[in-house]
């Protein structure tokens, strides 16, 4: 399948000494399934193709997240982050709550970064005749949850629009209300921000994008005959985890049926070295303790109840503590992967 692509997002205040105002609306949101709204605030982004809620504002409302894993490539200004995503269901409404939206697949991200200095104020508004007759709600928010974009069509199509002269502000009335665009006034401080995102929301798809970003944006059709079995390992193992929720899929081991090697006995010389120098830094030893614990407690590790196992299916990693010099007070585990049976 292809990967569908985003563009999300790109809104600047500018450098200059003027205040420009965004499209930000006061809303009420609430879940699918819920009966109480709760006020925020909501971007209305035309120059984006996804809309996004915070993760804050699914916390407020106890929102579960559906199933759907979005794999998210975030670019700014020369960077590039992938992260993934969760995705819900909302509803939406104006003020006076007399028309309601269905929201489906919003996704979610931390933050959404998008600065309360854009949103106009009643007072600013009044200070320009062909706008002073708007009136904004009076609400006590202080940030944006909600970026809404042009997969809600009906929530940005302008349905009046009310316009100065040249350079001055205009007013364009949304489903949701009036929203204010332009030069409004004196700047409070300078804030730029300007991102976009691909999305794939099959895991498939998911898979194809990280050998390409392993091949430097090679052409994904010239697969190796090793690729094409790595491939279809994976697409036939991928399972997801209700409890958990994450998905995991099997190790494309070069030989099948796989049976490793015994390398216990190297295991436990290392093991050995490590309890010898424990014991002679009493300091260290607490540090390595606490490091483990948090492994385990954040479920990265788990005691293993069947010790002896000679099917070919274990392989015995060993670890031992790292300093930082810049973070003398600090341990990191570091586990020895080029460990074979022989060292």
């Amino acid at each position: 399948m292809d990967t569908e692509e985003v563009a999300c997002n790109a809104t600047g205040a500018g450098v200059g000494k003027q205040k420009i105002a965004l499209p930000i609306i006061s809303v009420k949101v609430r879940g699918q399934v819920q009966t109480k709204f709760v006020e925020t605030y909501a971007l209305l982004d035309s120059g984006s193709t996804q809309s996004f809620c915070s993760e804050e504002l699914t916390r407020s409302l106890n929102l579960e997240s559906t199933r759907k894993i979005h794999n998210i490539v975030l670019n700014t200004l020369g960077h590039q982050k992938r992260v993934f995503s969760k995705s819900v269901n909302l509803e939406v409404t104006n003020a006076d709550e007399t028309l309601i939206y269905d929201m489906t697949d919003i996704l979610t991200r931390p933050k959404l970064n998008i600065g309360t200095d854009k949103i106009v104020t009643q007072e600013e508004l009044d200070n320009w005749q062909h706008l002073k007759d708007i009136k904004l709600p009076d609400v006590e928010i202080d940030q944006v949850h909600i970026l809404i974009g042009q997969d809600m069509p009906e929530l940005l199509k302008p349905r009046e629009i009310r316009e100065g002269k040249t350079g001055m502000p205009y007013a364009v009335r949304t489903a949701l209300g009036w929203t204010i665009n332009g030069p409004i006034g004196e700047r409070s401080r300078e804030n730029v921000s300007s991102y976009f995102v691909n999305t794939s929301n099959e895991p498939q798809d998911q898979i194809k994008n990280l050998c390409q970003l392993d091949g430097h944006d090679e052409d994904f059709s010239a697969m190796s005959v090793n690729d094409k079995k790595v491939m279809t390992i994976w697409e036939n193992s991928l399972h997801f985890d209700e409890e958990e929720k994450h998905y995991s899929m099997d190790i494309p081991f070069q030989e099948q049926p796989l049976n490793l090697p015994d390398n216990q006995s190297v295991a436990n010389f290392h093991l050995q070295c490590l309890k010898r120098r424990l014991q002679k830094d009493k300091w260290l030893k607490e540090k390595y303790v606490e490091s483990m614990v948090e492994l385990r407690d954040k479920g990265y590790a788990e005691e293993v109840k069947e010790a002896c196992r000679d099917d070919g299916h274990v392989w015995y990693l060993a670890n031992h503590p790292v300093l930082h010099a810049r973070k003398p007070d600090k341990s990191k585990l570091e586990h020895n992967m080029e460990s074979s049976r022989d060292q």
